[in-house]
């Protein structure tokens, strides 16, 4: 485990570079993405330590100019409430054709559990704003609260014969007319965000239409794509978690229709360990069902979103998490989400924050 100041070397080596070019009010600019984890949907930063940012301001005209680089970071550590922090600010004067690099360290404030954080960069010459951008991360605190995921890609292999492959440490998984499950201490995966009544999951409450399944068949089935799930996990049933059609009125045309409604999945953790989660999903039917699975935490925030690739032969979609998750199946056609069964699995821990190994 790295912790405390011993981990400040590996938060410095990852540091963006900014190309401010000015000529009068034009500006060209080309920022470099952050080493940590670029790859993911968001980026994660370890709270509560230094992070480095290093600038060049290129002058090209041919006069010399005083140019005003800030930082201003903001912070959100719940759904609609955001604090300005205290900016940084720093004057350079630029000779013509000059180059003057700047190098910021910028603390991370302490948060008690995942938070959204920005900053805003911008460089004026004098009243004119010549740049601006915005970078934006994801806190991460030390500890159980602090939660990451990570794509582990895809197991098109294993197909229903899930039993010895996966679900060591907890599994969920759709039977008829209920539900299939263990979960050892300090992991739980379910239904629904799990954490409040009347607001479900980041989209809202969805919990009137959190109790739908799909049936394909309602008697045991040969087909290997479809996992074990009844009589004592010996038995096959072609039936999947999903959701109720919500109808719905469009004031401007008058008209009804009906929309599909997301399933919404947990995968609760507390014991401050790296797990695999692995969602099992099937086009039992091959009517080319699409979806997009979005990962977020349970403050709301975006950790993962990705296309489900065709799933008419049953695949895995695998992540490393830590901590808790919600998983959001959205459909993209008419047929509503489906999800057969969840997974959870030791995992390692290399790459996550506060972490060495």
């Amino acid at each position: 485990m790295i912790r405390g100041p011993k981990c400040i070397p590996y938060i410095l080596a990852a540091v963006a570079l900014s190309l401010i070019t000015v000529v009068a009010r034009a500006s060209v600019v080309s920022l470099k993405d952050s080493e940590y984890h670029s790859h993911a949907t968001c980026q994660y930063l370890p709270a509560g330590v230094r992070i480095t940012r290093q600038f060049e301001l290129a002058n090209s005209s041919s006069r010399r100019r005083i140019l005003r680089l800030t930082v201003e970071p903001r912070l959100s550590t719940a759904p609609g409430i955001v604090k300005s922090l205290n900016p940084v600010e720093t004057t350079r004067v630029v000779e013509p054709h000059q180059t003057v690099s700047i190098t910021l360290k910028l603390p991370t404030p302490p948060v008690p559990h995942n938070s959204y954080y920005s900053l805003i960069l911008t460089v004026h010459q004098g009243s004119t704003t010549c740049w601006l951008s915005t970078e934006s991360f994801v806190l991460v605190p030390e500890g159980v609260d602090g939660t990451e995921a990570h794509f582990a890609g895809i197991d098109s292999t294993t197909s229903g014969n899930w039993l010895h492959h996966y679900g060591t440490q907890a599994f969920y998984l759709s039977v008829q007319n209920g539900t299939a499950s263990m979960n050892q201490e300090g992991v739980e995966l379910g239904r629904g965000s799990g954490h409040d009544e009347y607001k479900d999951t980041p989209l809202g409450n969805l919990q009137e239409v959190q109790i739908a399944q799909k049936f394909w068949s309602d008697k045991p089935v040969q087909d290997t794509r479809v996992p074990y799930s009844a009589a004592g996990f010996t038995q096959r049933i072609a039936v999947a978690f999903s959701t109720q059609k919500m109808p719905e009125y469009n004031n401007a045309t008058h008209k009804s229709f009906v929309f599909n409604v997301p399933l919404v999945l947990r995968a609760s953790t507390t014991d401050d360990k790296v797990h695999m989660l692995s969602l099992y999903f099937l086009d039992y039917a091959r009517v080319k069902l699409r979806q997009r699975v979005d990962l977020y935490d349970k403050q709301g925030q975006l950790l993962d979103s990705r296309q489900v690739p065709p799933f008419g032969s049953g695949l895995y979609m695998r992540y490393r998490i830590k901590g808790s998750v919600v998983v959001i199946v959205t459909p993209e056609t008419t047929h509503s989400p489906v999800c057969s069964g969840m997974f959870l699995d030791p995992a390692p821990r290399k790459g996550f924050l506060w972490a060495s190994k």
